[in-house]
């Protein structure tokens, strides 16, 4: 990786837009775009910004939040290699790109570009993170619970911990652990910071209660989430994860287990 920008409004452009990017809501998409930006505008070789502005727009992406869906997936993709090609040592460029790989189903590029993150910079978890997430979505939960455990334990006290923690109660989800899935989820109870994940964790506990037959648990925590969001629902949900190309059977486990739990 080359050396930071000399210019510290750069820098510090940079970090503001990776917190907000954390976030996952709309604006904060759109927010993390903008401070990336002014990143650039500082220094137009700034490698990790272009990388910055490939994840936003992915979440865009996945979650719709764009006019022009398809539009969108090709500029994260294109802002991605844009980012490689000014740093080709760069780990988090080629994590920028498997990340956004992930929408398209290319399930070969995603996991080699995040295994190739991995190797240039083995001790970052935020890269870790999004390997052990892409595992996740295309279905490869033993080789996913590895990396995320190792992501949390990497950087105990990060500003994605509750990020984190969700992939581990979702990995563990999936792998039918449900009771040490919710016990997961006690962690990622202490690193909540936003609604969006507040949101998450009710229903990743919803799901494992459903699972579990401990209905009451279930239909409360489903109360919880809808809370939080008076739109959810399985038919909502479902139509989000049409044009996402994560593996189909992690879908049909999803949402069926969150109707069993009473999500409308």
């Amino acid at each position: 990786m080359k050396k930071p920008p000399e210019d510290l409004d750069a820098w510090a452009f940079y970090h503001k837009a990776r917190s907000v990017q954390a976030v996952y809501n709309k604006d904060s998409q759109h927010e993390a775009i903008q401070w990336s930006q002014k990143a650039l505008e500082k220094d137009p070789d700034f490698a990790a910004a272009y990388g910055e502005i490939a994840r936003a727009k992915g979440v865009q992406f996945f979650y719709q939040w764009t006019k022009d869906e398809e539009a969108t997936l090709q500029e994260a993709i294109d802002t991605a290699e844009q980012s490689i090609r000014l740093d080709p040592n760069d780990p988090g460029a080629y994590a920028a790109l498997g990340y956004v790989y992930r929408y398209t189903g290319d399930e070969t590029r995603a996991i080699a570009n995040l295994e190739r993150a991995a190797e240039l910079n083995p001790s970052n978890a935020n890269i870790r993170l999004e390997l052990a997430h892409t595992l996740d979505w295309f279905r490869h939960q033993d080789r996913a619970l590895p990396e995320i455990e190792q992501a949390i334990k990497l950087s105990p006290r990060d500003p994605r911990l509750q990020n984190m923690y969700f992939y581990k109660v979702h990995i563990l989800f999936h792998l039918k652990a449900f009771e040490h899935s919710l016990e997961a989820t006690r962690g990622m109870s202490a690193a909540l910071t936003t609604d969006t994940w507040r949101m998450y964790y009710h229903l990743m506990r919803a799901a494992n209660f459903a699972q579990l037959d401990r209905t009451k648990d279930a239909e409360k925590s489903i109360q919880s989430a809808l809370k939080i969001n008076g739109k959810l629902s399985v038919a909502a949900m479902r139509k989000k994860f049409e044009g996402s190309k994560n593996h189909p059977e992690n879908r049909r486990f999803w949402l069926e287990s969150l109707a069993k739990a009473g999500l409308p």
